[in-house]
């Protein structure tokens, strides 16, 4: 398990891309199925041969005990890439699983460029209902207080990430 912050306890990973580090960070394996690879993974990858990542950071998942934290996926693309952000909008918001999901970005104002990020709305919802300063600290309250939606989340994930990968080929 890798450790994003002392906050975020399950796995989570975040990386600086070139035009081949999503493939060195995450391995060769881009499959549903591949062996070892989260939904998280799994879901930087296939954007990364897609469209090419210039940063990414991904938490979230069910560590060895069963204790569950929802996911969350942030990504930045090298350059704009209207026609994948397109098409991963549609995807997402057509989604019907177990928890709703928000597809939002934000512009880094003085650094340049957009991250995107995937997260299940009630991980904002929390956030901004309890005045929490981090997404982090929304998850790990979620963690802490609603294993029901943060396995549900988790799995969801898996479904969405299955989605994107038929619609992106």
């Amino acid at each position: 398990m890798t450790i994003l912050s002392a906050e975020l306890p399950l796995c989570a990973r975040r990386g600086q891309c070139n035009d081949v580090a999503v493939d060195e960070a995450i391995g060769a394996a881009s499959t549903p199925a591949a062996e070892g690879m989260t939904s998280s993974e799994r879901l930087v990858k296939m954007l990364g041969q897609r469209a090419p990542l210039e940063w990414y950071r991904f938490a979230g998942g069910t560590d060895a005990e069963g204790t569950s934290i929802p996911p969350l996926i942030v990504w930045r693309y090298k350059e704009p890439a209207p026609e994948i952000e397109e098409r991963v909008r549609t995807v997402v918001s057509a989604f019907s699983g177990q928890v709703e999901w928000v597809l939002d970005w934000h512009d880094r104002e003085r650094l340049g460029g957009r991250n995107w990020f995937l997260v299940p709305r009630k991980v904002l919802d929390v956030q901004h209902e309890r005045s929490l300063t981090t997404d982090t600290a929304a998850m790990r309250t979620l963690m802490n207080e609603d294993q029901h939606f943060c396995t549900a989340a988790v799995s969801d994930l898996e479904c969405l990430v299955e989605d994107l990968g038929a619609a992106l080929g």
